[in-house]
């Protein structure tokens, strides 16, 4: 415990690092809604929202089958937007840095492009998930058949 007489030390030192005054300038404040910070905008909300709900609206006009999903299509339709803006960002400032190795973009943009496929797969928007759909919706009619049927032979017994 610290003595009356002695005040407490700063944790951080608050003089310039030069030693001497501020110059006495300041910058101009940012204005609301800049996008100074704005890397390649696919955590963006501003950026995302509006190109998102552009893609869900085409593929519910698209695809009438996935009105009941609407979740899903716009959860699809955010990552397709993400996609978007990274893949701009990319091709504007390339894949890799002055290292040469991948910049985090890039990197993103791979891993963002992964999630997109399996959305669209579950979605049933790429040509296999659509194929395997087109069959389980045919067995299951047939399935259906085969029990009117059936049903139909149980009745004709009946009378």
């Amino acid at each position: 415990m610290e003595s009356p007489d002695h005040a407490p030390v700063p944790l951080v030192d608050t003089k310039p690092a030069s030693g001497t005054p501020a110059r006495g300038y300041s910058w101009e404040q940012f204005k609301p809604n800049h996008t100074k910070s704005l890397k390649h905008g696919a955590y963006s909300e501003r950026m995302i929202a509006p190109l998102a709900a552009e893609i869900a609206n085409e593929l519910l006009e698209t695809y009438p089958r996935l009105r009941g999903f609407r979740e899903a299509v716009l959860e699809y339709a955010r990552i397709d937007a993400q996609v978007e803006r990274l893949q701009a960002h990319v091709d504007e400032h390339g894949e890799l840095g002055e290292d040469g190795d991948p910049t985090g973009a890039a990197k993103l943009l791979l891993r963002t492009r992964v999630h997109l496929a399996n959305r669209a797969d579950s979605l049933g928007l790429t040509p296999l998930a659509n194929a395997r759909l087109g069959k389980d919706n045919a067995a299951a009619q047939f399935d259906l058949a085969k029990l009117f049927a059936e049903m139909a032979k149980q009745d004709q017994r009946d009378t």
